[in-house]
């Protein structure tokens, strides 16, 4: 969510969740009552109330009349719309953003694999293998024309989706819009996967010719997704480290 479209409530469950990331607020303490929180940030009770909610749907609170707001562990309990927040703990420190964002990486590059690998040995119809292939060219078309880091997200990610719904698995579906939300939110992240989308058709190129390539083995597939995969990801993740350290994350 852009800074620009946040509201009251959006801003103080960043601030709060922050506070709790830094260790600010602890597990197992209580945080202030809501009044004097309500005042502090200069909204109503009832906002302040929408603030609590919304922090429980993302696992960082848990609120119980007459015993307070208490935080609870983000390791355990933390839900992924959360994880935005704790990027933007670490804008400071370089090394672990670069751990955060390249562990969540790996998870979305190993199930897109696997997910390759079984669609792949299924088979796909002649008319799905052209709906692959026009997405692609949909998505190279669009950026010879000239494209925002903004429009040229939506492409990649049209295109994920695309190939996905050829056989749809909940947890692939699931780790694809926690990455997207992760990237939306994230200015420099953006930046460093999407400043040059060129790079991002030439990959689903190369990972769409080594689908369609029969004479490849499954495991040959599979190594060399992987390896396609991975190197344009490491690409992207060095640039995110360099403008890690010139600038702070705009989440």
């Amino acid at each position: 969510m852009g800074k620009q479209n946040r509201t009251v409530v959006d801003e103080i469950v960043a601030s709060l969740c922050r506070s709790i990331f830094r260790g600010e607020h602890k597990p197992g303490d209580n945080l202030p009552p809501l009044r004097q929180m309500a005042s502090e940030y200069g909204v109503t009770l009832p906002t302040m109330q929408r603030v609590v909610a919304r922090m429980e749907e993302l696992g960082v609170v848990y609120a119980r009349q007459g015993s307070g707001v208490k935080v609870l562990e983000p390791l355990h309990h933390a839900a992924p719309a959360a994880m935005v927040f704790w990027l933007d703990v670490l804008q400071d420190r370089p090394g672990e953003a670069m751990e955060f964002v390249a562990s969540f990486v790996q998870v979305r590059r190993e199930l897109a694999v696997s997910y390759l690998c079984e669609l792949r040995e299924a088979g796909v119809s002649k008319v799905e293998a052209e709906r692959m292939l026009k997405d692609v060219e949909h998505f190279e078309q669009r950026v010879e024309e000239g494209v925002s880091l903004d429009e040229a997200m939506e492409l990649d990610f049209g295109v994920m989706r695309g190939w996905l719904g050829l056989r749809p698995k909940v947890a692939v579906f699931v780790i694809l819009n926690m990455f997207e939300q992760l990237v939306s939110s994230t200015q420099v992240m953006k930046e460093a996967v999407y400043d040059h989308p060129e790079r991002n058709v030439l990959g689903y190129r190369a990972v769409y010719d080594a689908f369609m390539d029969r004479g490849l083995k499954q495991e040959v597939f599979k190594r060399e997704v992987t390896g396609l995969l991975a190197t344009f990801d490491m690409i992207s993740l060095a640039r995110f480290e360099a403008m890690l350290g010139t600038r702070k994350c705009d989440v």
